[in-house]
């Protein structure tokens, strides 16, 4: 039976091609972010903590690369440290989300697609797209 983290290390060929290319480098330059930032890879399974603990790794900043259902592509959120100034304005438009680290990361994603761009304590997140 094949491990959790084989299974991310299974991942890594296909999203190094994709970060490669003109499409996820021009999203990100479209999300303001640049591209070059480390792309953690995550199943649907694994819990947020695992995601958080990972964050914490990359100083808050990075992209999370889950594969679809279908497993013929991925979905990607990106993360980034939130500054005081951020924090206050999702507190005032009721943007800061609990996210309880038992959560998997298909349900951190299912959510993040409807609410675009949250604030969890100090860092925010948005979907970036699917691909």
């Amino acid at each position: 039976m094949e491990t959790a983290e084989q299974r991310r290390a299974d991942m890594v060929p296909a999203l190094a091609r994709l970060t490669r290319s003109r499409d996820y480098r021009s999203t990100l330059q479209a999300a303001g972010v640049g591209n070059s930032l480390t792309v953690i890879p995550a199943l649907p399974e694994d819990r947020m903590s695992y995601v958080f603990g990972r964050l914490r790794t990359f100083e808050n900043r990075a992209v999370v690369a889950m594969p679809c259902d279908n497993e013929d592509g991925y979905e990607f959120g990106l993360f980034w440290p939130a500054t005081a100034e951020r924090v206050v304005v999702a507190e005032e438009d009721d943007t800061i989300t609990m996210v309880h680290e038992e959560s998997t990361v298909e349900m951190f994603f299912e959510y993040l697609q409807t609410a675009h761009t949250i604030v969890i304590e100090k860092v925010a997140a948005r979907f970036l797209c699917g691909a």
